[in-house]
Formats: structure tokens, sequence, C-alpha cells
């Protein structure tokens, strides 16, 4: 339905498309009068969001422009919120309309990298993530924090910071972090591989919400500093504390965006007693249905359905070693963003690597069984 004029002053046009807008998620376009696309935009309920925009007064400069210029507006519905979130991304990437600022641009976010292929691992801050076997942690909000976090955690456990080889470490000439007693030295022999692969691993407990052990090590340190007297190294290990608090405390990362996340996902349904589960595969979205609880709680049904899952999951493309695209990275980010927001811990269940597929069905099949019981309960009672 195309107008040759501004849809805000075509009034019976306007009201008999948005009566048209469904109560559903999705994403909504808009186009004006030379039929460019100029907006995409998602909304859990796209009759609420779409009617906004031309009802009532205008909130921003932003929305009175965009008022006169919407000639004409179509919609796409969704099976749920992360498919809409999903699919803005897409378009708005894929077409670059001139009101979707924010979203036009990708802005890779920073993650921490562990490689424990290495015979001394470091952690490292990068914003381009590889399919290399190595572990990832986040993405972080800022960098700026991660790194002050990253120094504080080497400095605390004594992990290098340097970027030689492992392989060429030994017998190098040791830098001022030695000197300082803040690095263990393995270039000088000083410390097993192994005792040093356990304090990088204490490390990493830090990014997987586990801070409080890390923060106890560093806090029994800084009082054996004040004790001795050590009043210079008690306030950087102070300083340190404060770091891994301001980097780790909130970030809580779910799950390593590139190596782990192949799951299933499971949040409340939006129509009626269910729930609605997510299958992912190296990050991306391949399934997305909503199941009743009735149907959970009858094992036939429950085995159907656990079938069902893994056979989205195994016949997903594997994508296999090396560099990320930012595309597919900007969706590992919507989706990690998202599933903090919406899952809770236990609310997701991993696939296991190199397993049968009937071993993989057998113990979904259960998991799925745990996210119905609850309900199951209330039921009886």
């Amino acid at each position: 339905m195309a107008s040759s004029t501004a849809l805000y002053r075509n009034k019976e046009l306007l009201q008999q498309r948005l009566r048209e807008l469904p109560q559903a998620p999705g994403i909504y376009r808009f186009y004006d009068v030379s039929g460019a696309l100029i907006y995409v935009g998602k909304s859990v309920t796209l009759r609420d969001r779409v009617r906004s925009y031309f009802t009532g007064r205008a909130s921003c400069k932003k929305i009175r422009r965009m008022r006169q210029e919407i000639s004409r507006l179509d919609w796409e519905e969704t099976g749920s919120e992360l498919e809409a979130l999903l699919l803005e991304s897409r378009l708005v990437k894929k077409h670059q309309p001139r009101f979707n600022v924010m979203l036009r641009e990708f802005v890779p976010l920073p993650y921490v990298r562990v490689d424990f292929q290495e015979a001394f691992p470091r952690l490292q801050v990068t914003r381009a993530p590889a399919r290399d076997g190595a572990t990832y942690f986040g993405p972080f909000r800022s960098q700026a924090s991660l790194e002050a976090g990253v120094a504080a955690l080497n400095d605390a456990l004594r992990l290098r910071d340097c970027d030689i080889a492992s392989e060429k470490l030994v017998g190098h000439r040791a830098c001022y972090r030695h000197e300082f007693g803040t690095c263990s030295a393995p270039c000088l022999a000083l410390i097993a591989a192994e005792e040093y692969r356990r304090a990088v691993e204490k490390a990493c407990t830090a990014f997987e919400g586990r801070e409080q052990s890390v923060i106890d090590v560093v806090q029994r340190r800084m009082e054996r500093a004040a004790e001795r007297l050590q009043f210079e190294i008690a306030a950087r290990l102070r300083d340190a504390i404060r770091h891994i608090q301001a980097v780790c405390g909130k970030q809580h990362a779910l799950l390593s965006a590139v190596q782990d996340l192949s799951l299933v996902a499971a949040c409340p349904a939006k129509k009626g007693a269910g729930l609605c589960f997510f299958v992912f595969r190296s990050g991306r979205l391949v399934l997305s249905e909503e199941v009743p609880f009735t149907k959970l709680q009858d094992p036939r049904s429950r085995q159907e359905w656990a079938v069902r899952l893994v056979l989205a999951w195994g016949s997903a493309p594997d994508l296999g070693a090396g560099r990320i695209d930012s595309a597919l990275l900007d969706e590992i980010q919507i989706v990690t963003a998202w599933m903090k927001q919406k899952t809770r811990q236990g609310h997701y269940w991993q696939f296991p690597a190199d397993a049968a597929e009937d071993a993989v069905a057998v113990a979904l099949d259960a998991w799925l069984a745990e996210q119905a019981a609850p309900t199951a309960e209330e039921l009886a009672a």
C-alpha cells in the first residue's frame, strides 16, 4: 500500500494499516515516498510498537522527522523476540537504513582469550575471536575495564603478559615484572608448567562468575603484605581486587561465545503454559519452538521433542575452524546478551562434544523433564 504523501497525513490509510498489525513479535519496516527503506525496528508486540510512532506527541526530533517521511510500512512476524532481534540486525546491515544510526556499524565487543594448548598460556584481550582451539570469555562491555581487570589478575596471580611464544619462553631474559614480584617468571624456569596452569585456571574462574575465589587469594596476599609493612604491594593488591570486582562482578559470562554456544535454551512461552526452546549451533539460532507443559510432562511426547531438538542441532552446519566474520560475531553477541536477560542459571543445556545422537537425545530428555517438573508439582498442589 504505497502512498505519495506522508502516511501520517493519510488518516484513513494509516488507521487501516495499524488495525492490520498483529499482536505478535516481529520486525517492521518504514519506507519513504521514493520507496527507499529508511528504518527497521523490532518489537515483542508489533501492534503496540508501531502505533507508538503515529499516536500522541512525538517524543523526539527523530520521530517527528520520521512521521513526515514515512510513506509506507510493512512488517514480518517472527516466532520469538530473539528471532526478531536477529532479523533486525541482518536487515539493517544489508540495507543500511539512514534512521538506524546505532545498528548500521558493527562494533565488536572485547573478549578474553586463553589458549590452554600453550605450556604457559596468557590472558589476552581481543575483539576478534576465532575458532582456533582457544577458550574465550565474554563479551564484555568496556575494553578499558577489562584490560584493567586482566592486568590486576596477572599481577595478583603472577601470570606472564609478554607476547613471547611458549616454546621460546624458557631461557628468555626476565622483565621488570619479575623484579617487582608480579610475575612467576616461567622464562627463568622458576615455576613448573602444571603449577602455572593452575594459576591461569584460577584466573579463569573470575570470568566464569566465580571471582570470589580469586579475590580471596588476593585478599590473603594483601593482608600478608600489610603485616610485613609492604604497604606499596598491599595497596597494589587492594587496587587489583577493585579492578577484578569491576570487570567480573556483573559480567558473569554465561558461555564461551565461540566454543560453547551450541545449546538448547528455555524461556517461558508467550502463549499459554509452556516453554519456548531455542536451539543454537556455533552461535547461530537454528530452531525456535514453543512446547506446552502437558507435552513435556508426557514421557513419550517429551522423548519425541528431545529427538526433534537434537536433529535440528545435528542437521545445522558446524562452522568449523577459522576466523569469525563480523556478522556472525554480532549475532553471537545478540544471542549472549539476550540469554543473560531472559534465562537463569540451569535454564540452558549444552550439547556434549563427540557424543552419539541417541545418547544426546536421552540426556536432553532428562533435562526437559527437569524443566517441566516444577510446574507439575505446582499443578498437583
